[in-house]
């Protein structure tokens, strides 16, 4: 049995460690998780400021769990371990901006979803994820909704229990503009309890580990889909959406706080910031800004893989 539980952890931390290059930690983190991220001012010029908010509500539901092992005719040479799991996935959540202090802009968010885990000694591993997803203000939810797509799939190779990498595709569709992106990145441990991850042009990140219920991030991510303003509907020829980027460094703090609760607190930079007129040619460069930001998550402890492996 020792043999089968080794097995059956490498195929997790895999799964594990893909999941968090991609901001999929809720896959382990069944349940409700709520978060809020605050900006300071950031120049648009030396008259007018630019203020941001986000907030959000998460609902994760482990929807279907299979494990395939016969030990009665156990054979380690020809035995294809396998064990996948399916989550259903909804999110709502808004925007709030604002210039110079100006009446505020609100975008409201909400998407449904599904994402799959998929793991065997033969197949290998897989992850994949298809969500539905609106972002409309008070003038476009009623008669001017827009339904974006957000979509991927990615193979994850397990060299050993230091080494792992993932290759794959993904597809965003916003405002009836279409994004493919290119999925490559690895996580390799550097040192003790100490871990680098890189995924190409999303992430990069070192984690280090105090102790089991305690984590540290040092890194940069790009948050690139923020929509701010919504006017319109590309449907109809006449949208006028804004979107919102910027790249994050950021210092970040990982607790468990109790049996069925996970603490983290983010702060940082937003750099290398502007917003978009989606359907013009236009974009307006913004200062840098500092930002802070919490999530508070309650699990439901059902997640499959992550009784295998706990990330915080």
């Amino acid at each position: 049995m020792s043999k089968i539980l080794i097995i059956a952890i490498l195929v997790c931390f895999g799964k594990v460690t893909f999941s968090q290059s991609l901001q999929l930690d809720f896959l382990f983190s069944s349940g409700l998780t709520y978060s809020s991220e605050f900006h300071g001012a950031s120049k648009v010029n030396d008259s007018v400021d630019f203020n941001f908010n986000k907030h959000q509500l998460q609902y994760v539901l482990p929807l279907k769990t299979k494990i395939n092992l016969d030990l009665k005719k156990l054979d380690f040479k020809k035995m294809n371990l396998s064990s996948s799991q399916l989550f259903l996935t909804s999110r709502i959540g808004f925007n709030q901006s604002s210039f110079s202090g100006k009446s505020s802009n609100n975008i409201y968010r909400a998407s449904i979803g599904i994402t799959g885990l998929n793991a065997g000694i033969r197949q290998g591993i897989w992850i994949y994820s298809a969500n539905l997803y609106v972002n409309e203000s008070d003038k476009t939810y009623n008669g001017n909704l827009v339904p974006n797509f957000r979509g991927y799939g990615a193979r994850v190779k397990v060299k050993s229990f230091d080494f792992i990498y993932f290759y794959g595709l993904g597809l965003l569709v916003n405002q009836g503009k279409f994004y493919p992106v290119p999925i490559l990145g690895f996580q390799k441990k550097v040192a003790k309890n100490l871990k680098a991850r890189i995924v190409f042009p999303l992430e990069a990140k070192l984690n280090y580990k105090v102790n089991p219920k305690l984590n540290v991030d040092l890194g940069a991510n790009f948050d690139g889909v923020n929509t701010i303003y919504r006017q319109g509907s590309v449907l109809r020829g006449n949208d006028a959406t804004i979107n919102y980027r910027q790249i994050k460094p950021y210092l970040a703090l990982n607790s468990k706080i109790a049996k069925q609760f996970k603490l983290k607190l983010e702060g940082g930079l937003s750099v290398a910031q502007q917003y978009t007129v989606i359907q013009k040619d236009y974009s307006q460069s913004l200062g840098t800004s500092y930002y802070v930001a919490f999530s508070l998550n309650y699990q439901f402890g059902k997640s499959l893989f992550g009784q295998f492996v706990n990330p915080q």
